[in-house]
């Protein structure tokens, strides 16, 4: 009766009963998933149009910027034909300031870095000696220039483009400059003004130094935008877009993109939650119209789904710690009610099984060096780990190929693996069956020999050193090695002091000659 209601039960009729249950949890999925994209496609758009945003703006600036260059070029052209003429530098400067340059003042600085000119005259500049950064980089740089922020003599935080003027002949007589006072309104509020946008959305411009040359917020001009993201890109000429936190604290989606003419950079940015803001509502409100009947349908269908659920998910629970003894026994002990749930539990049984076999395979190889098949370092330190925790007296070998270097240098690394697969094979015939041969790396062995006397393994030693030297091997023909063999305990503390003597021995072989045994 038992096994015919067994045949009865399948998967099949069991998913028509939770048929409902999983269309809840899909409409909960669609929920989630349609929140996930258009968070998303939100964040993402809202990147694109600042990244956009803020390359326009660079663009524009940079054209101005540019712009302003050609003008200045013009003048200090002008007047270097006429260093001597203060009517005309006096004009040429009058018409700058009166002209739409998009200057708050205007200077004319002779090679020595001494104010000749000045407007508005009322800043009382002239015949001062400029030492503001600006100028000073104009009179090193001899080129023209973009400065960082700076305090200028006046006591305005100002930014400063300066072209060079030279004579006819080419000779430096100093530079031309206007400066942009940046806590007034000036070109560049202007200029970011014409292209303003009627969100939440907001540029600030920073120059090299991380310093605001202009935000929205007059009074944080000339403050310092460390620790940003987007502001560190656009220093290294960068364009782009992220998600960045800003110096108060405030997650933003952020584009930004690099002046090239004055290694500026323009970042655009919106604040994360108010992109988010009308996704939450409207996702909000789709939640709160299917609660009531998930709440019901959740409740109605809870008991079924846990009754089928049931042995999926012992068996599930023990398939997490399938390596352990007691996990086939207790698979074994779950109650397959129905007849797919009995079908897996018979096939997780078999795959327990093969995975303890791959296991038992893969702790061999991982016990075992791959070209010459002894024990390798890894083992040999498990096997020395279990004889120093039992106190288990060994004696050791450390030998090593006299002159390998020279047998790869002569003959290629293949054949020196030969010469390694060789000698493995000939340690391999001195082991006893507790004894253990190891590749300790490259042409270094060791051998372990378990209640042994250091006089015993040394014959074994020395018995060794002669049939390896006596053996041919293809190509190279003979070889010799160098041993040392010590014992533990034996006036050392630990294992690894005495596998370091062993190799100081080993080592004195070869100072005393080479294909030798040393003992100690």
């Amino acid at each position: 009766m038992k096994k015919k209601l067994l045949q009865m039960l399948n998967l099949r009729l069991l998913i028509i009963a939770f048929a409902f249950l999983m269309t809840l949890l899909t409409l909960f999925n669609s929920f989630y998933s349609a929140w996930r994209v258009q968070k998303q496609v939100l964040i993402e758009n809202e990147l694109s149009e600042n990244q956009a945003y803020a390359e326009r703006i660079a663009s524009t600036i940079d054209l101005y910027l540019a712009v302003f260059m050609e003008r200045l070029e013009y003048s200090a052209s002008v007047i270097g034909q006429h260093f001597d003429d203060e009517s005309i530098i006096a004009g040429e400067m009058m018409r700058m300031q009166r002209r739409d340059f998009g200057f708050d003042s205007v200077t004319l600085v002779d090679e020595k870095g001494k104010i000749i000119g000045v407007l508005p005259e009322s800043l009382n500049l002239k015949g001062k000696m400029l030492t503001t950064p600006g100028g000073v980089e104009a009179l090193k740089e001899m080129q023209p220039t973009v400065s960082s922020a700076y305090n200028s003599l006046s006591g305005n935080l100002v930014v400063y483009i300066s072209h060079p003027v030279r004579n006819a002949q080419g000779k430096y007589l100093g530079f031309i400059g206007g400066a942009i006072y940046l806590q007034r309104s000036n070109v560049l509020s202007a200029l970011i003004s014409n292209h303003f946008r009627n969100d939440d959305s907001y540029i600030y411009v920073v120059d090299k130094n991380d310093q605001l040359l202009y935000h929205p917020d007059p009074a944080r001009r000339g403050e310092k935008e460390e620790g940003n993201a987007a502001v560190k890109a656009v220093e290294q000429g960068l364009s782009g877009a992220m998600e960045v936190t800003n110096s108060r604290g405030v997650e933003m989606l952020a584009g930004y993109a690099s002046i090239n003419t004055s290694g500026w950079g323009v970042v655009a940015q919106k604040p994360k939650d108010k992109t988010l803001t009308a996704l939450d509502g409207l996702m909000w409100q789709m939640i709160r119209g299917v609660v009531p009947l998930g709440i019901v349908g959740l409740f109605i269908l809870w008991w079924l789904g846990n009754e089928i659920v049931r042995p999926l998910r012992q068996l599930a629970d023990h398939a997490i710690s399938m390596d352990s003894d007691e996990s086939a026994e207790k698979v074994r002990n779950v109650r397959s009610w129905y007849i797919e749930a009995s079908r897996l539990r018979r096939a997780l049984l078999q795959g327990m099984e093969l995975i303890r076999e791959k296991m038992k395979w893969l702790n061999d190889q991982a016990s075992t060096d791959p070209l010459t098949g002894l024990v390798n370092r890894r083992a040999a330190e498990k096997l020395l780990a279990e004889y120093e925790h039992q106190q288990r007296q060994f004696a050791v070998i450390s030998l090593d190929i006299d002159r390998f270097k020279a047998v790869n240098d002569t003959f290629g690394h293949d054949i020196g693996d030969v010469t390694l697969k060789a000698l493995a094979q000939l340690l391999k015939r001195s082991c006893r069956k507790n004894d253990t041969a190891c590749r300790m790396g490259g042409e270094e062995f060791m051998m372990f020999f378990p209640e042994t006397s250091v006089e015993a393994a040394a014959d074994i030693a020395e018995r060794l050193r002669k049939e390896v030297a006596a053996a041919k091997i293809e190509t190279v023909g003979h070889i010799t090695i160098s041993l040392g063999v010590t014992v533990w305990p034996s006036g050392v503390d630990s294992v690894s002091q005495a596998l370091k003597r062993a190799d100081e021995l080993m080592y004195q072989a070869k100072q005393a000659g080479r294909n030798q045994v040393v003992a100690g």
